[in-house]
C-alpha cells in the first residue's frame, strides 16, 4: 500500500510537470509566432513606405508640381491611394505569416500578398496619372486647368505642331485660338453647352505667346 501511494504521488508530480512543460512550450510558441508576425509585418511596412516615397517623388515632382498638387486634388488622391496600400499590405502579411507553415506555402502566401499590393498600387498610380493636369489654357477671359482625362483621344492628333497634347512633366501654357468662322464658333458653342470644355480640345489650341495681347486685354484688377 505504501509503495502504491508513493508511486501515485510520483505519477501526479510527473503529470503536473508534463502539463506545465506543455503549457510553457505553447506559451513560448505563441510569443514566438507573434514576434515573427510583427517582424514580417514591420519589414513589409518599411518596404511599402520606401516605395511610397519613390512614388511621391514621381507624382509631385512631375505630374502634380506646385501649385497643382493642391488645386487639382493630386495630394488628396495620392494620399488615399498610398494610405490604403500601405495599411492593407502589412496587415495582410501579419494575418498570413506563420512559421509553422511549410516553407513553400509561406513563400507562396507572401508572394500573393506582394503581387496583390503591387497591382493595387499600379492601378492607384494609373488613376493619379490619368487625372494629372497637362495644360493651363487661356480661354477667352480666364485660365482653365486641363487634365489628361479631359482631352479627347480622337483630337490629340490635331494639336498644334510642337505642342505635346499630354506632357508628362507638368502643365504647359496654351491658349484657345480665335474661331476661324461663324460656323466653327457655333459648333464650339454647342459642344460647350453639352459640358465639353473648349480648353480641352487640341484642335482649338495655340501657343501661348500668340495670345499674350488677348490675355493683357482681358486682365482685370484683383478686386474684381
Amino acid at each position: 500500500i505504501k509503495m502504491g501511494k508513493r508511486a501515485h504521488r510520483k505519477f501526479q508530480l510527473y503529470r503536473i510537470s508534463a502539463e506545465f512543460a506543455h503549457h510553457t512550450t505553447m506559451t513560448n510558441t505563441a510569443v514566438f509566432q507573434w514576434r515573427g508576425r510583427l517582424l514580417a509585418s514591420g519589414i513589409h511596412l518599411g518596404i511599402s513606405l520606401l516605395i511610397a516615397v519613390i512614388a511621391a517623388l514621381l507624382v509631385f515632382a512631375f505630374w502634380y508640381p506646385y501649385p497643382y498638387r493642391d488645386t487639382s486634388g493630386g495630394r488628396e488622391l495620392f494620399l488615399i491611394v498610398i494610405s490604403v496600400d500601405i495599411i492593407l499590405g502589412p496587415l495582410i502579411t501579419f494575418a498570413v505569416f506563420n512559421l509553422t507553415k511549410p516553407r513553400t506555402e509561406l513563400i507562396r502566401d507572401l508572394v500573393v500578398v506582394g503581387l496583390l499590393q503591387l497591382v493595387a498600387l499600379v492601378y492607384g498610380l494609373w488613376t493619379v496619372f490619368i487625372a494629372r493636369p497637362v495644360h493651363l489654357v487661356f480661354e477667352f477671359d480666364r485660365f482653365r486647368v486641363v487634365h489628361a482625362i479631359e482631352v479627347p483621344e480622337d483630337l490629340i492628333a490635331s494639336a498644334p505642331s510642337g505642342t505635346q497634347a499630354l506632357p508628362l512633366t507638368g502643365p504647359t501654357l496654351l491658349a484657345v485660338r480665335p474661331f476661324k468662322s461663324g460656323a466653327e464658333e457655333m459648333e464650339a458653342t454647342l459642344i460647350a453647352v453639352q459640358g465639353f470644355s473648349l480648353s480641352a480640345r487640341p484642335d482649338l489650341w495655340e501657343a501661348y505667346p500668340q495670345a499674350v495681347r488677348r490675355v493683357l486685354a482681358a486682365e482685370k484688377p484683383a478686386a474684381e
